[in-house]
């Protein structure tokens, strides 16, 4: 799953700063310590030169701020919507997680599973692998397809819920051990 994309997708909320933001995204996607907060500040500072993120002010302590411009809000609601997606395991699960947290999304999402389900489908997709190898990615592509029918059935229960942002602010520093 793409840093950049996901990070967009979480400004859809409204603006953020750096840690906040590495925050949310570990939160929703189940991710807890996977991403170096290094990177989020790189990735933020790669987004506001590219013109989808722009300075937001400060918060009450000084944290700068990040907003979505129109062209970050564009990228940003193209991802949730299914338009790019990578038939790789954990980057469809991180995606679809992201999205389904997202409030305004649920209804994209559908588009969203269903152009993952397609990704998971598509005819020949072992190519000329071995027959061991081909048989794995079957069952692979079989539990994907699992996966996404179980949460698109949880979403449509409210068993997975849309949220804003946490209000629990993120501490700095190293997390304990």
């Amino acid at each position: 799953m793409s840093l950049r994309s996901s990070m967009l997708a979480v400004l859809t909320l409204g603006p953020a700063y750096g840690l906040q933001l590495h925050h949310e995204i570990e939160a929703r996607t189940s991710r807890v310590g996977c991403i170096n907060v290094g990177q989020t500040y790189s990735t933020l500072s790669r987004l506001t030169i590219a013109g989808y993120v722009a300075p937001a002010g400060v918060t009450d302590d000084a944290l700068p701020l990040y907003r979505l411009t129109d062209a970050g809000r564009a990228e940003a609601e193209a991802w949730l919507a299914g338009h790019t997606v990578e038939a790789e395991w954990s980057a469809m699960v991180a995606h679809v997680l992201l999205a389904a947290s997202l409030p305004g999304v649920p209804d994209g999402l559908r588009e969203l599973i269903r152009a993952y389900r397609a990704a998971w489908t598509s005819p020949g997709q072992g190519g000329a692998l071995a027959p061991s190898a081909a048989y794995a990615n079957d069952l692979l592509a079989s539990a994907a397809r699992r996966w996404l029918d179980d949460v698109e059935a949880r979403c449509a229960t409210g068993e997975l819920v849309a949220r804003g942002y946490d209000d629990n602010r993120p501490r700095r520093g190293r997390r304990p051990r």
